[in-house]
């Protein structure tokens, strides 16, 4: 694997969120996901991507799931953030991601909140090599059945919007 490769493995549209609240310093949610961004571009594999958006695979739609559980150090602040996803990813194989991490606020204004997360990140699908006209870009690295690749800086940002009304100053 080479560490001179950007993991931007999963900067998902986030279509949906469904916060469960559990204590105050916990957070419980399910978020749909729906693209991908390359922003290297897809190739040299971009021609086995069925759902690219564009020839070089620079955004693909790749739907899925991630449960996560949040614990918040410092309430609405910092946080530790673990991640378990389900997806189809850019060749609409099935594919999985699994993170923990530290996460924190950037910044809120009014209803709108940035947030930022890194940490370890492990992701894992079916093996390529097997669709015609694979390209091994040696990212990933596996068995003939699935591959995987482990980043030690993960990142993570989502942008959140309130549906009620802005919460107090903290």
């Amino acid at each position: 694997m080479r560490t001179h490769h950007f993991l931007y493995a999963l900067i998902g549209l986030i279509l949906c969120s469904l916060p469960l609240q559990g204590q105050s310093r916990q957070n419980i949610s399910l978020k749909f996901m729906g693209l991908s961004f390359h922003p290297l571009s897809g190739r040299p594999n971009a021609k086995l991507m069925p759902n690219r958006l564009d020839p070089e695979a620079y955004f693909v739609v790749d739907l899925g799931a991630l449960l996560s559980y949040e614990y918040f150090i410092i309430p609405e602040i910092l946080s530790v953030k673990g991640i378990q996803g389900l997806y189809a990813d850019c060749t609409a194989q099935l594919a999985g991601v699994t993170s923990i991490g530290l996460r924190a606020r950037i910044f809120r204004i009014g209803r709108h909140r940035l947030y930022g997360g890194i940490g370890p990140t492990w992701i894992y699908r079916r093996n390529w090599y097997r669709l015609p006209g694979y390209v091994d870009t040696k990212y990933f690295e596996g068995s003939p059945r699935t591959s995987g690749s482990v980043s030690s800086s993960g990142t993570e940002a989502s942008w959140s919007i309130s549906m009620l009304s802005a919460p107090s100053s903290t």
